[in-house]
């Protein structure tokens, strides 16, 4: 009896820390996965980390067109593509309806940027379709920043987040650190798209 009740409570537990669209991990559970990257590095100034800041592009006007069912296919299929895509040790999370975040260990920028600008082509290659059995097609634009020492876990989630928009939609950007952090960097910024 009591061990079905901490069965069900752990199943509960499991599943408040997923996101239902996307099966993803929630916001909560991704900072604390960048919170350790932070302490790593701390104790290990030559690991590597990178945050990656994916949006969907056109995801309002695919919701207009579409309707609400399509507009959450969407991101489920894009973090499906995601999944197939990265090791256990890497972490995703949905930020919002339109953006996910992906947390890549023992990356760099560079290396990071491969394989994020991988999904991307994947997935613009991907058919949704309607409940009206027409099909259309969507991408996505991703900023890369990685991790350097004294960054927070802020600083880090805002550096990425404002280089997915940088080089327009359907691209995929690694930027620089901030000035005050960009002689610690370990790669140069290179973008894709």
């Amino acid at each position: 009896m009591v061990g079905d009740r901490l069965e069900r409570s752990g199943r509960a537990q499991r599943r408040a820390a997923h996101d239902s669209i996307t099966r993803s991990l929630t916001g909560a559970e991704l900072l604390r996965h960048a919170a350790a990257a932070c302490e790593r590095l701390r104790l290990d100034p030559h690991r590597q980390a990178v945050w990656a800041a994916l949006e969907l592009d056109h995801l309002w006007s695919i919701h207009e067109c579409y309707g609400e069912i399509t507009g959450k296919r969407v991101p489920a299929a894009m973090a499906a593509t995601l999944r197939r895509h990265l090791r256990p040790a890497d972490c995703l999370d949905r930020i919002d309806c339109a953006r996910l975040a992906v947390l890549l260990d023992d990356l760099d920028p560079r290396q990071a940027q491969e394989r994020i600008d991988g999904v991307r082509r994947e997935f613009a290659k991907g058919r949704h379709t309607t409940p009206a059995n027409s099909t259309f097609r969507t991408t996505f634009s991703a900023g890369i920043a990685a991790l350097v020492p004294d960054m927070s876990v802020e600083q880090w989630r805002e550096h990425a987040a404002s280089s997915a928009g940088t080089q327009g939609m359907g691209s995929a950007c690694a930027r620089r650190p901030p000035a005050s952090q960009r002689s610690r960097a370990r790669s140069s910024p290179t973008c894709a798209g």
